[in-house]
This record gives structure tokens, C-alpha cells and sequence, in this order.
């Protein structure tokens, strides 16, 4: 790891965090090293995207061939590596979008293409998506408009599906019982199976991510109660998956079987639940680390606490070598070991 891994991140209260003007958190750089940026392969759009910066908008700064460290001589019409989302859940706490907000901020660089919320208010699944940057697509009047205590969110860099707004996450969508959103991480490779299967039946997709399919599983099953559902759809994928469901009463949080994706649970001082896909979220709004999310476990949060459940474990869990050398920043644990130290 580069020396620019030593970034420190100044840190600073929740509360003036939290407060009427929205910032983006600052950084302090090394002055002995260049500023670490976001992992070679966004180097696709022929930019370098800062990880923070001092002013509310993240600085795009243009990568030469020079700069990028042997760069140009890739050839990026072939890059491929494009496994990778942030994704967060937070349940119990009044400030639940706010807080996504700034967690979706430490995830920026797991994807630039586009952002979004969802948040349950008084039994109402309320969305905004947006193409860009988080601080691109939030504003003070936008988190206004998405109250409640629970909330999910994502960063996107598209795995399957075109970069446009109606591929960005979380979807939500209504089935008979009720309404549920969902923020997914990881790419299905049996997809294109699943989706011909479900169109045959007659389903109608409204966008080209893979992440639709689950919802259509959901929907399309029988079984009652709604987190039976989930496993039952969950039971029908093949590839890397974590993933977040919010339902009215309800945050779910899933990973695949062979544990490809990150996924950790933390607890704020209030109780609060949050999941994400780095520890560096859980940093930024003063959350504990608790565990991992566990291959093939689901962990359901509601008024009556944390529920687990197990789907099947698999019994070599095959976890992304490229999420320590490549995605997660070096501030991060993941898969309990130090990104830093790796």
C-alpha cells in the first residue's frame, strides 16, 4: 500500500455534521506524499476523483498519462473490473437519511456514477436517486424531504446495466403485502437466465440492472413472512451479493453464501443498527464496529431487535482478493483484517 494510505481524516462532531449547512468531510494530507485517490480503474472516465476535499463538492481532477503511475499505456476500452457498489442501512435513529448521507460520503469511492435514499416514513418507502457525485445529488432541501428512522442507500458503479438515473439505486417497488427498497452489492452472473425466465411469465422490467431480478423473485414468491421471501429469491442467485432491504417495519441485511462481498454491522450510542460495506462508514458516523455479516447469513432488524437467520453456508467462503489491494480504503477492515496492514 502507498504511502499515501496515511491519510488522516479529520473527524468533527456529529452534531455540527449534522447541523443546517451540509459539508462534505474534510481531509488532511501528507505533505510527504501525493493525495490518495480513488483505485486505478476509475481511471476508465479519464479522470481521478478525490476521495475528500475541504469544499462541499469532491474535486475532479484530470489524470494524465503522466500521473497515473503507467496509466496510459492501459487500454481502457478493455476495462473490465467493474464489481463494485457502497451500500448502507440504518435503523433506529431519527437522523437515519442524514446519516446515510454521510456514510454514503465515506463510500464515494466505490462508485461516482450515481447515489441515492431511500427512507420509510409513517409506512411510506420515500426515493431519490441521482447520477453524479453524493454531494451532487443531495441537497439540505433533499434529506428534508426524506424523514424517518430507518433508511437505506447506495453509491453505484454499474456491474450489470448502462449508467443512466433509472439504473441508479436503491429501487423500491410495491408487491400485495406492501412496498420494499433495495440496495445491492456484487453482480448476479446468472441474470440473464433469471430475467428471460421471469419475463416469460410475464414480468415487466423497467430498468437493465441485474438487481431488479430480486425484486421480481420477491415478488413473484408466495411464502409469508416477508424476510421468507427474501431467502427464497436469495436461494435462486449465483454470484457476489450483499445486499440491504427496507421494508415499513423492517431493515434486512444479506450476504452471499461465499462471502465474495464485504458486508459489517455496527451499533451507534443510541442503539442504532448501521450495515455498510466498509468500516470507514461506520467511522464517519461515530458507529462501533460489531462483526461481519457472516457468507449466506441474513439479519433481520425490527422494533423487537436483530434476528438471524442462515441460508446455506458455504463451506470454502471465497472472498474477493481485490477488495484489500484494489476497492476499500486503506482506513477500512474488511473481511476483519486491516486494509492498511495488507
Amino acid at each position: 500500500m502507498e504511502a499515501a494510505a496515511s491519510t488522516a481524516v479529520a473527524t468533527t462532531s456529529l452534531s455540527s455534521t449534522l447541523s443546517k449547512k451540509l459539508t462534505s468531510p474534510s481531509v488532511t494530507l501528507s505533505s510527504a506524499s501525493r493525495p490518495f485517490y480513488v483505485p486505478a480503474h476509475r481511471l476508465t472516465a479519464r479522470r481521478c476523483i478525490a476521495v475528500c476535499s475541504k469544499n462541499r463538492n469532491f474535486e475532479a481532477l484530470e489524470a494524465t498519462n503522466a500521473a497515473s503511475d503507467g496509466a496510459g499505456d492501459f487500454n481502457f476500452s478493455f476495462d473490465k473490473l467493474r464489481e463494485e457498489c457502497g451500500v448502507v442501512g440504518i435503523y433506529g435513529d431519527p437522523e437515519a437519511s442524514r446519516l446515510c448521507y454521510l456514510a454514503l460520503h465515506a463510500l464515494q469511492h466505490r462508485g461516482q456514477e450515481g447515489a441515492g435514499i431511500v427512507a420509510v416514513h409513517d409506512n411510506l418507502l420515500q426515493s431519490i436517486t441521482g447520477v453524479g457525485l453524493v454531494s451532487d445529488v443531495f441537497t439540505q432541501s433533499k434529506l428534508d424531504q426524506l424523514p424517518g428512522n430507518s433508511a437505506i442507500g447506495q453509491v453505484r458503479y454499474s456491474t450489470a446495466g448502462a449508467s443512466m438515473l433509472k439504473n441508479v439505486q436503491p429501487f423500491v417497488a410495491s408487491y400485495r403485502f406492501g412496498s420494499v427498497g433495495v440496495a445491492h452489492n456484487g453482480n448476479l452472473v446468472n441474470y440473464p437466465s433469471l430475467r428471460a425466465h421471469l419475463e416469460g411469465s410475464g414480468s415487466i422490467f423497467n430498468t437493465s440492472s441485474d438487481t431488479e431480478v430480486v425484486l421480481h423473485l420477491i415478488a413473484t414468491s408466495k411464502a409469508r413472512p416477508f424476510f421468507v421471501r427474501i431467502i427464497e429469491a436469495c436461494e435462486k442467485l449465483k454470484g457476489a451479493y450483499s445486499m440491504v432491504f427496507l421494508t415499513e417495519d423492517k431493515l434486512v441485511a444479506i450476504r452471499d453464501p461465499h462471502g465474495f462481498r464485504p458486508l459489517v454491522m455496527g451499533r451507534r450510542n443510541n442503539g442504532a443498527y448501521v450495515f455498510a460495506s466498509e468500516t470507514c462508514a461506520l467511522d464517519l458516523i461515530e458507529a462501533t464496529y460489531v462483526r461481519d455479516v457472516n457468507p449466506g447469513e441474513v439479519v433481520v432488524v425490527d422494533k423487537d431487535g436483530e434476528h438471524n437467520l442462515c441460508l446455506m453456508i458455504h463451506p470454502e467462503p471465497k472472498q474477493c482478493i481485490f477488495e484489500h489491494i484494489y476497492f476499500s480504503l486503506p482506513n477500512s477492515v474488511v473481511f476483519g483484517r486491516s486494509v492498511y496492514e495488507s
